[in-house]
């Protein structure tokens, strides 16, 4: 059986789309160079050194410092914080993992910690605009009781 050469062109098109997806998906990019850029436009990472920028939302426990850091000698903290404006914001991520948050606000997770450097990423995902990346960072000074 011959097929139209329209056909042929329909199937490679679909063969070619699905590839990229699926290499896309092993480099953690969407699907494409367009629509990771996409991403990217809509999405403002604060860099480690930017301690100036006002952000949307505040950690209440612990008390992190200026830089975003926080030294404790445990394996486990109750992480306690508070969105500004909870109504302009639809999800908050904390290490790519949703946590829900009242109407208040207000939200609390329990972190496992590692010795050493622990990066907590929180990540606001706003109704309206671009969402916002920000990293926090726990040290575990001593050996975690």
């Amino acid at each position: 059986m011959v097929l139209p050469v329209r056909y042929l062109i329909v199937i490679l098109f679909f063969s070619v789309v699905y590839s990229v997806e699926v290499q896309a998906q092993d480099k953690k990019v969407v699907s494409s160079e367009s629509s990771y850029i996409l991403i990217q436009n809509n999405t403002t990472v604060i860099p480690d050194d930017d301690f100036k920028t006002e952000l949307p939302f505040s950690i209440l426990f612990p008390m992190f410092n200026s830089k975003r850091a926080y030294g404790i000698n445990l394996n486990q903290i109750n992480l306690i914080g508070k969105i500004k404006k909870p109504e302009e914001y639809k999800k908050l991520y904390l290490n790519n993992k949703e946590v829900p948050f009242s109407e208040e606000g207000l939200f609390f997770k329990v972190l496992d910690l590692s010795p050493g450097k622990n990066v907590l990423q929180i990540k606001v995902v706003p109704k309206k605009g671009k969402t916002l990346i920000v990293n926090f960072f726990i040290e575990v000074t001593k050996e975690a009781s």
